[in-house]
């Protein structure tokens, strides 16, 4: 097994500008799609249930987190993550028309609100935990 010299190591998982506005833009389209699917229920009885909502913020979670893991960096999953915060309050600003893509429903808050929140949650875990080292 060879040793990576610090160098390599740092260029290896270094985030460049172009890889995190490609991030940046895969945020862009999950928070689009977000935008248009999150108000998707499923009505059991008298109970609604914001499947789209869920497993949007599902996909949320596991691409920030594929990321951190994938780049070995923070900031891999904090780009893709702003990409998202910024398509998803666009969308939520109603335009001169009086036009909304993110209406103001309970769901729709949760959404943005529960994004927010483990979104950033998940951007700031490192990749690597560290261990405690016994004394």
């Amino acid at each position: 097994m060879t040793q990576e010299s610090p160098s390599d190591q740092h260029n290896r998982t270094r985030l460049g500008v172009g890889s995190a506005v490609v991030l940046a833009l895969g945020g862009v389209v999950l928070g689009v799609f977000g935008a248009f699917l999150q108000a998707y229920t499923v009505t059991l009885g008298s109970v609604a249930i914001p499947v789209g909502a869920v497993v949007l913020l599902a996909c949320l979670v596991a691409c920030i987190r594929a990321l951190v893991h994938s780049f070995e960096s923070r900031a891999a999953g904090a780009a893709f993550f702003l990409g998202w915060v910024v398509a998803s309050v666009v969308l939520a600003i109603p335009t001169t028309g009086g036009d909304i893509v993110i209406a103001l429903t309970p769901v729709a808050v949760g959404y943005l609100f529960a994004g927010v929140v483990i979104g950033s949650a998940c951007a700031n875990v490192p990749a690597r935990l560290r261990t405690r080292e016994s004394v």
